[in-house]
């Protein structure tokens, strides 16, 4: 009788003898019951998992913090094509979960902020400390793309703030007077000519723009 040595010497000379044939028969009979295979392998994998979930667990855990770096620069480039692709789903879907949930919305966004309004108030003058430079220019260019949109809603604003708090104003406005009266006649007494000049220019543009509109 041959030894279990001898067994597997004669196996290993018969695939290579035959590697061909026996790849052949490999790809006919997982063809044939690939199905089965398939549910097999799902069977084990399912069996591995549950008898080794701990030494995977540990494993996953060690690769991704070996790899986070690595890891988090693939995610955030997924992330990015993904909205690029998807914006307008997206952009839909939020207005949509806004609109729906809005009244809830606010309310969580209300207790959030007083929650953390140090917090908050901290981070938004570090990043604006930090990115001053791009926040300026983001801020120039978004105003010189949308500049009479931008005019025509700070005049609304205006108007509407003006007509809701005019009582206010013109106590504002009066006090303000009566607090800097003293400086005003003092400014007015030592600019008085060139006041004078600045009064007079105005009166006679007054008067052109008259003549070109009667």
């Amino acid at each position: 009788m041959k030894t279990k040595d001898e067994i597997k010497e004669y196996q290993r000379a018969y695939r290579e003898r035959n590697k061909d044939k026996v790849r052949e028969y490999k790809r006919v009979y997982r063809e044939k019951n690939k199905d089965k295979e398939r549910e097999k392998n799902k069977e084990y994998q399912k069996a591995y998992r549950e008898q080794n979930k701990n030494e995977i667990k540990e494993y996953q855990k060690a690769y991704r913090e070996r790899n986070k770096d690595k890891i988090n620069a693939k995610v955030k480039e997924y992330q990015k094509a993904y909205k690029e692709k998807n914006k307008d789903k997206i952009n839909a879907y939020r207005k949509a979960h806004y609109e729906k949930n809005k009244d809830k919305t606010i309310e969580q966004v209300k207790a959030y902020y007083e929650k953390n309004k140090d917090k908050i108030m901290e981070y938004q003058k570090a990043y604006i400390e930090k990115n001053r430079d791009k926040i300026n220019a983001y801020r120039r260019t978004h105003y010189e793309r949308n500049k009479e949109k931008i005019n025509a809603k700070v005049k609304e604003y205006q108007k509407a703030y003006i007509e809701k708090n005019k009582d206010e104003i013109k106590e504002y406005q009066r006090a303000y007077r009566e607090r800097t009266k003293d400086k005003m006649r003092a400014y007015i007494e030592k600019n008085k000519d060139k006041i004078k000049a600045y009064q007079k220019a105005y009166y006679e543009r007054s008067k052109e723009t008259k003549k070109k509109h009667s």
